[in-house]
């Protein structure tokens, strides 16, 4: 008889998620009856044998489940946690959804900001590391981080105007994340749309910091009420002046931004006030004024100086108390709840290592006391920076090659032309330092570039000699870093003045006379260096910088002449080509040069790459570091950086120019501090040397003058580092934290979502094929008809959604989209992830997933053998800013003993994610009565844990209330008295004014009124509350190699 009948519902026995309904009962065949079946979750129709379906009961519970031991296996359990872990709805605390998330090679100090941003209240964060260590990869990993938890419809990226395609390019390639730049008519498009459309129109641009200050475009903004749910500012220290349009762009954005990124390599430099300024547009509340910024910097110091004490090996344990104590004296820190935690974190510590306690229990203490104390730093949580030094990975080795040449005739006479005519043409005009000295110096530094090149572009516009030169240079040049007109100085009455219409014919003369199959020393000698390292590398990549156009393409078209095939950028080349350009440049064996401009020094990266030319140098060797910079980068392949460069006898950039990069030495090492000197410097000399007629030791003299104020400001940046380092202080471990996070396989791994895609496609689109190869980590996916329809229905935009059958590689692994980027990442926010994580979202609200209790088997050393029962349980905690959710592992033997706290069994669950397997043999069924009780001690143990973290919780809000409270006393107070002052100076006079008393008192009482409003608006904001629920019930079978008898899964 049929066990069946037309109606009900069913599920499968192989899959329990997989839901239907008997369509018809069909006749028996062998002795085996078959139905028709329709699964909801596909709305396909099969015939299956009554074996493969199982009744589905209702009021089906996770208790209910295990007590009647009903349990599905780990391919179920992993796809269930996975799903679980990728919902946005509920995103997962103790889960970095980043790693392996981008195609990045994997250095541990980039994911500090993201740990600190995850952690701060409102996240903000302001990165500071230094040139080189990837600032943009550490916003695309937050990026990631952001949009893998919640629903991220609007992202502005806002940067100066040449490094707009460098972010789109880098967004696109490194983390699939297609981003458009948006000018100034696109920005009106998008807000005409906005008006049109009330709801939230998707925005995912790239705006540059000089069209967001354009015009109305703020105004277009606070008028409409735009919100973000992400902004990100490079080159931040732009906005670090109050005073300016760009501060206030700042202020505006970040009122308007749920989470805001800002990006600078010079904090420190830009001056104390200046980073206030920066702090003061992310977090308003925190840093409400200068004072108040200096005071809380200056009573982090003593908690800078414990937390310096104890990152050192050994930990100085006595320093660090004697500090502690000197910051309670201050109430900021007294009050801090964290302030007990940290005396206990130090206290074990310094028990651990008395008791010679093992390494790894020692440097787990020292990790605990650092974040102890890094939880009472008042400027830690939002700011981050991280030095070259503190990078454990190997740093590149620069290496100068000079390369000495010398004019001949035609070049020497040429050159002396050149520079009589710029000198006679600053004294003729009396220029003085600015746009002017500039524009006409630029004869001189073109013509040390390349010689036939300015003789090319004089013939090309005669008639206009001189007046043009701005055009043959790099589009993206900011004139105003030259603009020093503050300073004064005209062109000195005792000057020598060559006649300007004498020096103007000679020169004329030459390049009327000048003869193209004349030699050009400087190209000679580049080529045979060329030359020497393809005979001693064989494959080469060399990149050639030019500050000019005109030389970048002389460049090119001789290289062509001698069969050396080459690429170049220059700001002609369209930004969205520049991209193409480079990895045909990174690709194409035979492609062995690329010349780039200014715009090529800008943003993009040749790690790939490790020989450079500078066939001509700035002034400002600024310039110099950011195309060194493209090289030396974290993940440079080679040990050795070799850059080239040119000094031409018995000239001015030979005799001067030289001596200041000697001097620098900036080809043999990273200049770090001293950015903001050096372009200063730089221009000065500049105009020194080449707008006045000097003899060679004048020259000598105005370079030692620069040389000496050079090294004054050297001492001084050393010094403000040293003393901000005392008020920022050092947070290293989160180093060791995401190594922790790493090992413990709490992300989202590559086997995960493979088994994800694989188990969906096998169940919902069985016409689409996926194969896989473990050991390369790439594979084939072959798109059927049934997963477009189902990835469409699901409304995802992606651009590989092809309109018939179409085969892709792909890749879960993001190491291996690193090496191979034309490959497909599929990674947690890849539109296929996330359309199956919303397909099973879908059909659990309509019932037609049922909670499952599994059965699990490890193979590990981390427990002994035998039979164990757990419990995941998902808190969820309601916090006053907003809510979070963590997993937690529960795990009791079979005598019902608790055997891993909360720390150890994250590395269980970690190795039942990477690891577990299903049972060889179907699972044995237990006595209700006794997995019952099993229930009864997990749930002791989630509620014990759940008072836990809600201390954990009371504490962590006291110290942010506490936090804000000091501040808005302390400002306020300081308002007051001086208000208070300034009314007793008034009544202190023989006839005060008491109508300006009055005024005063008045304001007095106005501020006390605020400043109690706003204390009792941090009173009222909502107490933290804690919640829990198990997600998953089951066995837990633990087989160790190291033992010969088979583990008993019989008795509890």
């Amino acid at each position: 008889m049929p066990k069946f009948k037309i109606q009900d519902q069913v599920k499968s026995r192989s899959d329990e998620s997989l839901l239907g309904v008997i369509l018809e009962v069909l006749s028996e065949v062998g002795g085996i009856q078959y139905y028709k079946v329709r699964w909801s979750n596909t709305a396909s129709i099969k015939k299956l044998p009554e074996d493969d379906l199982l009744p589905l009961e209702e009021n089906l519970t996770l208790e209910n489940s295990f007590i009647s031991s009903k349990f599905a296996g780990y391919d179920d359990f992993l796809r269930e946690i996975t799903l679980q872990r990728l919902e946005r709805k509920k995103p997962i605390k103790n889960t970095l959804y980043a790693f392996n998330a981008s195609k990045t090679r994997f250095f541990p100090y980039q994911f500090k900001p993201l740990m600190k941003m995850l952690d701060s209240e409102n996240y903000r964060i302001l990165i500071c590391d230094e040139v080189g260590l990837g600032k943009t990869i550490e916003a695309g990993l937050i990026l990631t981080e952001f949009c893998a938890r919640f629903e991220s419809q609007r992202i502005l990226i806002t940067c100066p105007s040449s490094l707009t395609g460098k972010w789109q390019s880098e967004m696109r390639l490194r983390f699939d994340q297609d981003f458009r730049i948006y000018r100034r008519k696109e920005l009106d498009e998008f807000f005409n749309r906005v008006k049109e459309n009330e709801e939230r129109s998707l925005f995912r641009g790239i705006v540059s910091i000089e069209t967001l200050r354009y015009g109305n475009v703020i105004s277009q903004i606070e008028e409409l009420s735009l919100e973000f749910d992400m902004v990100i500012v490079d080159e931040a220290h732009h906005m670090r002046n109050r005073n300016t349009k760009q501060w206030k762009v700042g202020r505006l954005l970040s009122n308007r931004a749920t989470a805001m990124i800002m990006l600078t390599a010079t904090p420190v430099q830009i001056g104390m006030k200046n980073l206030y300024n920066l702090l003061k547009i992310l977090d308003e509340k925190e840093f409400m004024d200068t004072a108040e910024a200096i005071r809380r910097f200056s009573i982090n110091e003593n908690i800078v100086l414990a937390q310096t004490c104890i990152s050192q090996i050994p930990p100085k344990i006595d320093q660090a108390w004697g500090y502690l104590e000197k910051a309670k004296e201050y109430d900021a820190v007294r009050r801090n709840p964290h302030i007990n935690t940290a005396y206990h974190a130090i206290r074990k510590l310094d028990n651990d290592i008395k008791q010679n306690q093992d390494k790894n229990a020692a440097i787990k203490s020292q990790i605990e006391a650092q974040r102890a104390l890094a939880s009472l730093n008042l400027i830690g949580h939002i700011y981050t920076r991280t030095k070259r030094r503190d990078v454990n990975e190997k740093m590149t080795v620069r290496k100068a090659c000079p390369i000495n040449v010398s004019f001949k005739d035609h070049e020497r006479r040429f050159y002396d032309a050149v520079t009589d005519y710029v000198r006679s043409a600053c004294s003729e005009k009396n220029c003085i330092r600015g746009g002017e000295a500039f524009r006409l110096n630029m004869p001189q530094r073109q013509m040390a570039s390349s010689i036939p090149a300015m003789v090319q572009h004089y013939k090309n516009n005669y008639n206009r000699i001189f007046d043009d030169i701005y055009y043959d240079i790099d589009d993206n040049t900011d004139y105003e870093q030259y603009d020093l007109s503050e300073k004064s100085g005209t062109m000195e009455e005792n000057d020598p003045k060559p006649s300007y219409e004498q020096s103007l014919l000679r020169l004329r003369g030459i390049v009327d006379g000048w003869d193209e199959s004349w030699v050009d020393s400087k190209y000679e000698s580049m080529r045979e260096a060329i030359e020497k390292a393809r005979e001693k590398e064989g494959k080469i990549k060399v990149l050639i910088f030019s500050f000019f156009k005109g030389t970048i393409r002389y460049l090119k078209s001789r290289l062509e002449k001698d069969n050396i095939k080459s690429v170049m950028i220059d700001g002609s080349v369209p930004t969205e080509e520049r991209g193409d350009i480079i990895s045909r440049f990174r690709e194409e064996p035979d492609i062995e040069v690329m010349l780039s401009s200014k715009v090529g020094a800008e943003g993009l990266d040749f790690q790939f790459c490790h020989i450079m030319i500078n066939y001509d140098l700035p002034w400002n060797p600024m310039e110099v570091e950011q195309r060194i910079g493209r090289l030396d980068r974290i993940g440079q392949k080679s040990d050795k950086i070799y850059i080239y460069n040119f000094w031409i006898e018995d000239t001015i950039e030979e005799r001067i120019l030289k001596r200041l990069y000697d001097r620098i030495d900036i080809f043999n090492r990273s200049i770090g501090s001293l950015e903001p000197i050096i372009g200063e410097i730089g221009s000065e000399l500049q105009f020194e040397i080449l707008s006045k007629s000097q003899t060679q030791e004048e020259e000598e003299a105005a370079l030692e003058r620069q040389l000496i104020a050079l090294e004054n400001s050297k001492k001084d940046m050393e010094e403000i580092e040293s003393d901000v380092s005392k008020f920022i202080g050092v947070d290293s471990f989160f180093d060791q934290e995401v190594e922790r996070s790493s090992k413990s396989n709490l992300h989202i791994t590559p086997g995960q979502l493979q088994l994800i895609v694989e188990s969906f496609i096998e169940k919902n689109a069985p016409q689409t094929l996926l194969s896989y190869s473990q050991e390369s980590h790439k594979g084939k996916l072959t798109i059927k008809k049934d997963f477009i329809r189902i990835m469409k229905g699901q409304g995802f935009e992606w651009s590989h959604i092809p309109k018939q059958e179409k085969s892709i590689d792909i890749t879960f692994k993001g190491e291996v989209a690193y090496q191979c980027q034309e490959t497909e990442f599929i990674g947690v926010i890849h539109p296929i992830v996330r359309s199956i994580v919303k397909f099973y979202s879908d059909n659990a609200r309509q019932g037609k997933r049922t909670p499952q209790a599994h059965y699990i088997c490890l193979e590990t050393n981390t427990l002994p053998p035998g039979l164990y029962f757990f419990s995941l349980v998902l808190f969820e905690e309601r916090r006053a800013v907003r809510d979070e959710h963590s997993l937690q592992l529960f795990i009791v033997n079979d005598s019902l003993y608790e055997i891993a706290i909360p720390d150890y069994s994250d590395k269980i669950l970690g190795e039942i994610l990477e690891r577990g397997k299903n049972p060889s043999v179907p699972p044995d069924e237990y006595e209700p009565e006794d997995l019952k009780q099993v229930i009864e001690v997990l749930q002791e143990m989630e509620l014990k844990r759940q008072g836990e973290i809600k201390k954990e919780l009371q504490i962590f809000h006291e110290a942010t209330l506490n936090r804000h409270r000091d501040t808005i006393e302390s400002s306020f107070e300081r308002i007051i008295k001086s208000k208070e002052d300034i009314l007793r100076r008034e009544l202190s006079k023989d006839h005060p004014n008491e109508k300006i008393a009055n005024m005063h008192r008045s304001t007095i009482a106005n501020k006390k009124t605020e400043m109690e409003i706003k204390l009792k608006e941090i009173e009222n904001r909502k107490t933290p509350s804690v919640s829990s629920a198990p997600i998953s019930l089951g066995c837990l079978e633990i087989i160790n190699c190291n033992y010969s008898v088979a583990p008993s899964r019989k008795r509890i």
